[in-house]
This record gives C-alpha cells, sequence and structure tokens, in this order.
C-alpha cells in the first residue's frame, strides 16, 4: 500500500510540474522560445497574490486574480519588448534573455516581499481536508484538486489549440511567419497571447505548491527544471504528453523516496532519466538548422602589454586595498576563473552551459575530501581536486556529444541539479568531509592561509588568474581555438574539414573544468570548515549571465563577469548604498537583458570599441583594429609528394526519408584527374548523394567505397581525413573566423597533441600551394582578414572552395559552386578547377545547375531525375538524352549538336 499511496502523492506534485509545462509548451508553440524564466514569472505573480491576500487582508479569489493578470502581464511584456528584438538572433541569445528575466524577478521579488530570505509559510490555496481514496489511504482534497486543475487546462489548452481562431493564428504562425502576416495574422500579437496564456497556466502551478513548501523565491523558481524536463518529454509540442510526462516525473520522484533513504535521489533520478532521454533522442551529426551555436563575437586572444599591465595592476591594487576590499576583490579574481570556464566552453566552443559553478562545487567538494581523508598538503589536493574535475568535466560532456542549443541547456541545468542533490546540498554527502578543518595553505614555505595571510592568498590568486587568462588567450591563437570556434559555427562544416567534433567539445569541457575546478578549490581552500552554500544551481546561472554581461566571447570579460559576482567587488561598491545580494541579483538579471538587446557581444568588446572611436576622433589615423593586413599568408613549402588519389565508387544507394525515395539505386563513380557533373532537376537528389558520399547520410542500401576500402561506418570527419572533402550548397562558412582562419582550419594539423600544445605555445598552420594558388587565383589575397560577412555572396562561395581545396582533396565535392557568379567568376572557376585537376589528379564531383559551365567543363555528366539515374555518360551523350530533355534541360537543347564552350583537357580519357 505504501508504494499506492506515494503513487498518488506523486501524481500530485507531478501535476504541479504539468502545469507550469504546460506554460512552458504554450510559450513555444505560440513563439519558438523556451521561456526558462516561467517559473519565475508564475513565482512572482504568486508573490503578489499571497502579499495581497495575507499583507492587506483581501479575500482570496480577488487577490488570486490580480497574480495572475501580473504573471500574464509579465509574460506577454517580455516578448513585446524583449523576445520580438530577438526573433532572428541566436538561440543562445535568446535563452540567455529568458535567463536574465529569471534571474532579475528573483531579485525584485525578494526586494519587495521578501528580505529576509526565510521562507513564508502561507494558508492552503484549496480546501484542506483529508479524503479516503483507496483502502486506508487518505489524501488531501487539495492534492486531489490539484490533479484535476492539470487535466482541465491540459483539456483546455487542446481545444483551444484544435477549435478556436487562436489556435489556428498560432499554427499558422508557427508553420510560416511571412504567408501568416499575409493573412491579415500578426505573429507579434500571436506570440505575445500565447505568452500571456502560458504565465498565466505556470502562474497556477507555483500558486498551488506554494501552501506545501512556503513562499521562497528560489525554490519556486527552480521548480522550472523538472517542468522543463516534462516539456522536453513533449517535444514542446504536445500538451498530452507533458501532463503525463510531469505526472510521471513526480511519480518517480516519490517513489524513489520511499526505497531510497537518501533525499537527494528522488531529485536525482527522475533528472538522470531525463538526461538518458536527451542523449537517446539526439544525433551525433547535427541537422542543417542546428549548425550555428553563436553567443557572442570572439576577440583575437592576443595578449600584449595590457595583460602584463592589467596584472601588475591586480597585484598593486591586493597590496594597498583595505580589508574589506581585500575579501571582496579575491572573490571577484576567483569568481573570474568560473566566468573564465564558460568563456571557454559557451564562448569558444558555443555549448551552453548552466553547470560551471556546480562544477566548481564537485571541485570544492573533493578538495574537502583529500583534506578529510588524506595527509596531503592544501596544495597538493587543490591540484588533485582540478584535475579530478576535469574527468568529471569529460563525463558531464557526454551530453553535448548528441545535444545541442536548448536541449543542452536543459541537460546542463539538470546535471547542476543532479550535483546539488546528491551531493553539495545532501547531508550525508556534507557529513563525510565537514568535521575536518580546512588546512593552511603554504608554498615554498610562504603562508598562503586567507586568514593568517589574506593578501597572500590574494597575490596568488591574482597569479593563477593570470595563468588561466594567457592560457585561455593562447587556446584562442592556436589551432585548438580555431577547432572550438569552427564546432561553434558550424559542426556540419568542421566534420567537412575532418574537426572531431566529439574531440572538440570534449576538450573545451575538460578544460572549462580545469579552470572552474581551480577556482572552486582555491574557495574552499580559504575556508576553515567545507562549506559548499556558494555552489548553488542559480549561481550557475549567475555565473553564465555575468559572463554574458562581460562579454562571453573574450578572457578579459570574464574580468568584469568576476567583478559583478555576488560578494565581488561590485557588491561592495554597492554595499555603500543598499544591501546589494537582492539588488545585485536584480540588476545583473536584466542588465543581461540590456547587454544582448544593444550589445550582445558583451560589455568589454563595447567598451573597446568606444575607446577605439575616441582614439581615432582624437588621433586620426590611430585605433584601427589590428587585423595583421600587411601579414600574408604563410605557404608551406612543396613537399613534392601528394596525397594518394582513389576513385570513389558509389553502389546500389538507396535513401529513404520516410516515405520519399530521395536515392533510387544510384552507382556512380569518382575517379582521379576526372570533373564529373551530377546534373537534375531541384529535388532529383543531387546534394543528397553528396550527403551520401561524405558520411552526413547512411544509404538504407548499397555500399560507398574509396578505392576498394568500404566506408559506409564511416563518419563524416573519417572520410575528410581520408581525402574526401565537400563544400555546401549554403556555403556553411565560419562567420566567426576571418576568412584566413577559415582557410587556415581546413589545412590545419589535426593531432590531438595541439589541445595541450596550445595551452603553453599556439601554432598557426602553413597552408599548401594549392590552397595558396586557389586563394591568388580567385582574388581573395586581398581579403584574407575580413569576416565572410564583409564579403559580397560570389566572394564568399569563392572563399568556401578554396578552404576546401586547403585540405589537400583526394576528392573534392561541389555543391552547386557557380551559384551567383557572374559569367567572369564562372570562368575564373572553370579555369580554377581545370588546373587543379591538372596539377594535382583530384577527382571532382561538379553538382551544378549552370549547364553550360557543366558540359564545357566536365568530363563526364550523370543525370538524376526524381533518386534515379536517367543518363550517364560523355556531356555530348547526356546533353542529347532524350530523357534528359524531358526531365531537365527542355526542348532548346534539342537542336544543340555541338559542345557548349571548349571541350575540357584536364583528366583521363572518357569511358
Amino acid at each position: 500500500m505504501d508504494v499506492l499511496r506515494f503513487a498518488i502523492i506523486g501524481v500530485s506534485i507531478g501535476s504541479v510540474y504539468s502545469l507550469i509545462a504546460l506554460g512552458i509548451v504554450a510559450t513555444h508553440r505560440g513563439s519558438g522560445v523556451l521561456n526558462f524564466a516561467q517559473a519565475a514569472i508564475g513565482m512572482f505573480g504568486t508573490f503578489v497574490a499571497f502579499e495581497l491576500q495575507i499583507g492587506l487582508d483581501w479575500p482570496v479569489v480577488p487577490s488570486f486574480l490580480v497574480g495572475v493578470a501580473v504573471s500574464a502581464a509579465i509574460a506577454a511584456a517580455h516578448h513585446l519588448l524583449v523576445m520580438k528584438r530577438l526573433i532572428k538572433a541566436a538561440l543562445a541569445t535568446r535563452i540567455v534573455a529568458t535567463l536574465g528575466l529569471m534571474i532579475g524577478l528573483i531579485g525584485v521579488a525578494n526586494l519587495l516581499f521578501q528580505p529576509t530570505g526565510d521562507a513564508v509559510a502561507v494558508p492552503a490555496a484549496l480546501p484542506d481536508v483529508s479524503v479516503n481514496v483507496v483502502g486506508d489511504i487518505y489524501i488531501g482534497l487539495d492534492r486531489i484538486l490539484t490533479v484535476v486543475i492539470a487535466v482541465v487546462a491540459t483539456v483546455a489548452l487542446v481545444l483551444v489549440q484544435r477549435r478556436t481562431r487562436l489556435g489556428l493564428a498560432t499554427a499558422a504562425v508557427a508553420e510560416d511567419t511571412v504567408i501568416a502576416a499575409s493573412m491579415g495574422l500578426s505573429p507579434n500579437v500571436v506570440a505575445a497571447v500565447n505568452w500571456a496564456i502560458g504565465g498565466v497556466v505556470g502562474m497556477v502551478g507555483v500558486y498551488l505548491v506554494t501552501p506545501i513548501g512556503g513562499l521562497e523565491s528560489t525554490n519556486l523558481t527552480m521548480l522550472i527544471i523538472p517542468a522543463m524536463a516534462a516539456a522536453l518529454i513533449g517535444r514542446f509540442e504536445s500538451f498530452l504528453i507533458t501532463l503525463v510526462s510531469g505526472v510521471a516525473i513526480g511519480i518517480l520522484q516519490s517513489e524513489t523516496s520511499l526505497f531510497v533513504e537518501n533525499r537527494g535521489w528522488s531529485t536525482a533520478v527522475p533528472l538522470l532519466v531525463i538526461i538518458v532521454i536527451l542523449v537517446t533522442r539526439g544525433t551525433y551529426i547535427p541537422g542543417k538548422a542546428e549548425s550555428s551555436q553563436r553567443v557572442a563575437k570572439v576577440g583575437p586572444g592576443r595578449i600584449g602589454p595590457q595583460g602584463i599591465v592589467l596584472t601588475v595592476a591586480g597585484l598593486a591594487l591586493i597590496l594597498l586595498t583595505s580589508l574589506d576590499w581585500l575579501t571582496s576583490s579575491t572573490l571577484s579574481l576567483l569568481f573570474a576563473m568560473v566566468a573564465l570556464s564558460v568563456v571557454v566552453v559557451s564562448g569558444y566552443a558555443g555549448q551552453i552551459s548552466l553547470m560551471q559553478l556546480s562544477l566548481a562545487g564537485m571541485s570544492a567538494y573533493f578538495t574537502a575530501f583529500i583534506v578529510a581523508k588524506t595527509e596531503l598538503p592544501m596544495w597538493m589536493a587543490i591540484v588533485i581536486a582540478a584535475l579530478a574535475t576535469v574527468l568529471l568535466g569529460m563525463v558531464v560532456a557526454v551530453p553535448a556529444l548528441r545535444t545541442r542549443g536548448s536541449n543542452l541547456a536543459i541537460a546542463s541545468l539538470g546535471m547542476a541539479a543532479v550535483i546539488d542533490a546528491l551531493v553539495l546540498d545532501n547531508g550525508d554527502a556534507v557529513a563525510m568531509v565537514s568535521e575536518q578543518p580546512m588546512r593552511q595553505l603554504s608554498l615554498f614555505g610562504i603562508g598562503f592561509d586567507s586568514f593568517e595571510n589574506p593578501r597572500n592568498f590574494a597575490i596568488l590568486c591574482v597569479v593563477v588568474l593570470a595563468l588561466c587568462l594567457a592560457a585561455i588567450a593562447n587556446v584562442r591563437r592556436g589551432i585548438s581555438g580555431r577547432r572550438l570556434l569552427a564546432v561553434r559555427s558550424n559542426e556540419r562544416a568542421a566534420m567537412a574539414l575532418g574537426i572531431s567534433v566529439p574531440g572538440a567539445k570534449i576538450y573545451a569541457f575538460a578544460l572549462g573544468a580545469f579552470v572552474a575546478g581551480l577556482a572552486g578549490a582555491m574557495l574552499e581552500a580559504q575556508l576553515l570548515f567545507a562549506d559548499f552554500t556558494l555552489f548553488t544551481v542559480l549561481g550557475s546561472i549567475e555565473v553564465l549571465l555575468s559572463a554574458v554581461l562581460g562579454g562571453i566571447g573574450s578572457p578579459s570579460g570574464a574580468l568584469v563577469g568576476g567583478a559583478i559576482s555576488n560578494g565581488g567587488a561590485v557588491s561592495q561598491a554597492m554595499a555603500t548604498f543598499v544591501p546589494p545580494g537582492n539588488w545585485l541579483l536584480a540588476v545583473s538579471g536584466f542588465m543581461a537583458i540590456v547587454v544582448v538587446l544593444q550589445s550582445a557581444d558583451g560589455l568589454v568588446p563595447l567598451w573597446i570599441d568606444q575607446a577605439r572611436w575616441l582614439v581615432r576622433k582624437l588621433l586620426p589615423g590611430r585605433g584601427e583594429p589590428r587585423r595583421g593586413r600587411d601579414k600574408p599568408l604563410d605557404v608551406a613549402a612543396p613537399s613534392g609528394e601528394q596525397r594518394a588519389k582513389f576513385t570513389v565508387d558509389v553502389r546500389g544507394a538507396t535513401v529513404r526519408f520516410g516515405g520519399q525515395l530521395a536515392l533510387d539505386d544510384v552507382s556512380v563513380e569518382i575517379r582521379p584527374g576526372e570533373i564529373l557533373g551530377l546534373i537534375g532537376p531541384n529535388g532529383a537528389g543531387k546534394s543528397t548523394f553528396i550527403d551520401v558520399v561524405s558520411g552526413f547520410i547512411r544509404p538504407q542500401h548499397g555500399t560507398v567505397t574509396f578505392d576498394t576500402e568500404p566506408v559506409n561506418g564511416l563518419s563524416p570527419t573519417e572520410r575528410s581525413r581520408k581525402g574526401v572533402v565537400r563544400s555546401f550548397q549554403n556555403l556553411e562558412l565560419f562567420e566567426d573566423m576571418t576568412i584566413r582562419d577559415n582557410i587556415r582550419t581546413a589545412a590545419d594539423d589535426r593531432a590531438p597533441s595541439r589541445y595541450l600544445l596550445d595551452v603553453i605555445r599556439p601554432q598557426n598552420a602553413a597552408v599548401s600551394p594549392v590552397a595558396a594558388a586557389a586563394i591568388r587565383d580567385f582574388g581573395l589575397a586581398e581579403h584574407m582578414d575580413q569576416y565572410p560577412a564583409d564579403v559580397d555572396f560570389a566572394r564568399r562561395r569563392l572563399v568556401a572552395i578554396a578552404r576546401a581545396m586547403a585540405a589537400e582533396p583526394a576528392a573534392l565535392l561541389l555543391d552547386e559552386p557557380a551559384a551567383g557568379l557572374d559569367a567572369t567568376g564562372r570562368a575564373e572557376l572553370s579555369s580554377v578547377l581545370r588546373e587543379v585537376v591538372q596539377r594535382s589528379g583530384v577527382g571532382v564531383l561538379l553538382v551544378e545547375h549552370d549547364v553550360d559551365l557543366v558540359f564545357s567543363l566536365c568530363d563526364r555528366v550523370v543525370a538524376l531525375d526524381s533518386g534515379r539515374v536517367i543518363a550517364a555518360g560523355s556531356p555530348q551523350e547526356v546533353r542529347a538524352d532524350p530523357d534528359v530533355i524531358a526531365a531537365y534541360l527542355g526542348p532548346q537543347f534539342d537542336d544543340r549538336s555541338e559542345p557548349v564552350g571548349e571541350p575540357t583537357t584536364s583528366g583521363k580519357a572518357l569511358s
């Protein structure tokens, strides 16, 4: 009977999760945004309702309705004032905007309603009487009514979705905003109404659960974690599945608490299940729409004299400051290290991590554990703890291998909650390490204890932070940094150039974990006894926002992030005027929103741009950003050896997408020294064929061999390293990197050792003579220090081809390389391709709609229609084929008896 009793209790709490999750789904359906502030909006409305009811003695119903109205207004206003302006922004930017609202609402709620920070008991929102359910099992009527309300809300939302004009308008806007607008529907109005509905439903859930745990802003806001998990299972689309998922999570939590004494497992088990679902549901190869994870522009990573000046200034400040400011400065330095870990993981690699402070907390726990269980000196405990955190960072990176964007944000938030529940906020785990006092820290006979030698400890923090900043700046300038930026910018293009995306992600999490681990261990080392209250889930969100404020793409931005951390230098300055805690939360949360709206790159890049503008005004000709305009591209000396060329042989390739046949028993050879044209109407399967050869799609039937080696099981990265390199129809350039670095990324050494060596001494690879020739022939030399967005579309397309050539391919797959080029550009492309084939013997597959170019340039041509090969042979044979004329060329080609353009002389004889 206990199992049944706990299951019934779980249904009740799960219904609360479902209500909040239903609000998330409603918001997402109407605007495409995952609202991480959903529970915070409900929390604020709940505070308003109970303040009116308890503080001003209002009746229950009017108080509740005002709270509902406040939540709806906040949600709608956030869309109209913020999210509407971010509709075309990167997914990560929109997530940051909702996290900023979350933190800001917590700060304001604490300032207005909860200044002491203590939870406030409130009366039951529903009748508090017990009802006999079955046998001797009794349950509160309020809990039964909670389930009923969740079911009614679900039914109501489904009916609105299917039977009302709002539901139809929401579906239309979700399908195509342009078409919806042309029909007289306002996407912004539809989105705002759905945000308001989400705010109302979420507020009801928070309101109903408040009498159980009391009014406490952080705990109520953290209901977003199980609620987001329920919405995730419903794919942020299905109200019914979301309801069932929320209830299931509640039951699983309740049953776990029955069978496991450690209370942390009841929180952790459902979240671990969700993380497994995320990983299982995710994909190793991202879809085309998932390629970009840009958060902010990345700085150049130069240290220069300013780095030395900043270090000396930091040391001088530590020596001269008062004790109060010394404490806050030390905290700023250590939290700057945590923010620096965010720069690596989220800024460089584009992986949205909401658990960096939790990793620092685990390092703090490892430090305390080593002190409690061994006799090792404190400095050794710090180093071992940081290294252990690296291993943990590599483990928690696993979800990032198959999840991206919002799913990764949910997974990392869930992992932070798991760490908190099982270790950092778990009484049993804390008791294991809290009895033994922390040892004094000393190095080379010098005391660095934070109590007896606080200035020495602060100086040590300056030195460690400076070393970390230098190491991360080195990474940015080296091969490993380009790998991370390539993965952040476009995973598909990175794979196509032979970059190991899993390796880059694991490296980013490992390096970030080491830096965060050093910070966490040193934060713990300054205490008398083990204490982990600094390392909260909410704190991890605050660290991300502080890094965004400073500039998540710049190591120097971490310094600003550390300064505005709770207890840091800004807190100390604010303490002169107001108690900083809640004020800092409110200000930092809403400032993060302002930054993503006005200067998405952060404050430090903004200040640098403003300083350069001022210098240019005062000193004309000065203050221009350094882009290495006079620095030529390094070209490797000819080695006399070329990559071995081979035939790419595709036999019987068949690909289905659902019930649609994209390729139907297609067999094609790409031979060395030849240019093979692949033509056909839109939807014929040309790009799908390139995806099959390059490994982005695995055929249901058929084989792909390189020379005589079957490669069906090889990833795009492995195929690229064997010599099959491709371009993309949509270019897929690395927008955050200069054209120089785009091309160097293709030529870079792929050795894993660079991940370690670049920390100390970054390296830049020389490009091959083939790539240098392409740069020269395409007229790219004068554009090398520009970003892809700075040049016209035709030039961007030439950059994509030059980048592919820089990888020195054995076989080159070009997907519509001439699209957007004028006659001169097509002539240049044709000339360069001929020269490359003649010089290197590479085999080229050319997918192109410009049939004049194809027939004049190619040695052989294959025509596809509806996924089938309808003709193959010489250009003259294919051009004259009646099936090709009927399906693609049109009747105007019937009378053409001469080749279009000059016949090619490259490659082997036609077969």
